[in-house]
């Protein structure tokens, strides 16, 4: 299984939320997957900043076990130092949304009577501290990977509906902006340079998203809040396609009052553009 939240244990634990470790760092990051015709090549890293634990898995009395959680989970044990999986196709796929978790897993008995590194709470009991075989010694946080094909991607919809009450809408499914529209003319894909034109509702619907995605990730009380403080893994795709577009752009923080100044970094000139189509169909009569 994977653990998403503080979990308690009867003996100490390696996690970056638990307490047990005066240094208890277990960052695991996914960093690239290749999609090959029959598997997926997926390259990882991994921090663990205990030595006590690190000198376990080093002299093979433990093991780290890769997690992935699609529609069921998969465990994959890992050689020292391997950084790096095959996986086949039938056994795992990355269509949607997939979650990824180091776990840390005792190969003998383990006894913590001489790990200086655990916090004061258990220095009298530490000498009888012991866990069995097959006992979790740590656990990363969650590496969230989504699909990177082209639906994967994308950021807009389009549809047509003949039976709406209205000419235009703007719909945020979990996975994008979905620009709805009555009757196919309001596409204006007859019109040249109606890729621009079309800028008008790109913005609309990029303040919507915006809106949304700060409403649901804000803390009461506060006006804005940093992306580097985000857990991306619990983020919607939509939200996740955001937050991403919004660091590349070296973007950070976010409050309501910048949201049209982050529409207009997100998408440079897109009122620009719309502006410069409206006049060159003006000027040529198209």
């Amino acid at each position: 299984m994977i653990y998403n939240k503080d979990a308690a244990f009867s003996y100490p634990v390696l996690s970056d939320t638990n307490n047990s470790y005066t240094d208890s760092g277990f960052n695991f990051r996914v960093n690239n997957i290749v999609d090959k015709t029959t598997s997926y090549d997926i390259f990882f890293e991994y921090d663990i900043e205990s030595d006590f634990v690190r000198s376990l898995i080093d002299n093979n009395q433990a093991v780290l076990i890769l997690i992935i959680q699609s529609d069921d989970n998969s465990f994959f044990e890992l050689e020292k130092g391997q950084l790096y999986i095959n996986l086949s196709k039938s056994r795992v796929s990355f269509n949607d949304k997939v979650r990824a978790q180091l776990h840390i897993q005792s190969k003998q008995n383990i006894s913590f009577a001489h790990c200086e590194e655990l916090v004061s709470f258990y220095n009298v009991m530490k000498s009888q501290l012991r866990i069995p075989q097959y006992s979790l010694i740590g656990y990363s946080n969650v590496s969230t990977v989504r699909n990177t094909g082209k639906e994967g991607i994308a950021l807009f919809e389009k549809t047509i509906d003949s039976k709406m009450d209205f000419d235009f809408q703007i719909k945020l499914s979990n996975k994008t902006i979905v620009l709805k529209f009555k009757d196919e003319r309001h596409l204006l894909q007859s019109t040249a340079r109606s890729r621009n034109v079309m800028n008008i509702y790109l913005y609309n619907g990029l303040e919507r998203a915006l809106n949304q995605f700060i409403n649901e990730n804000i803390e009461d009380g506060e006006e804005g809040f940093f992306l580097e403080d985000l857990d991306d893994s619990s983020l919607n795709d939509l939200h996740y396609k955001l937050y991403q577009l919004l660091l590349k752009k070296g973007i950070n923080e976010i409050s309501y009052d910048s949201l049209d100044a982050l529409v207009q970094k997100v998408a440079p000139s897109i009122i620009e553009k719309f502006t410069h189509s409206i006049e060159r169909l003006n000027e040529n009569g198209n």
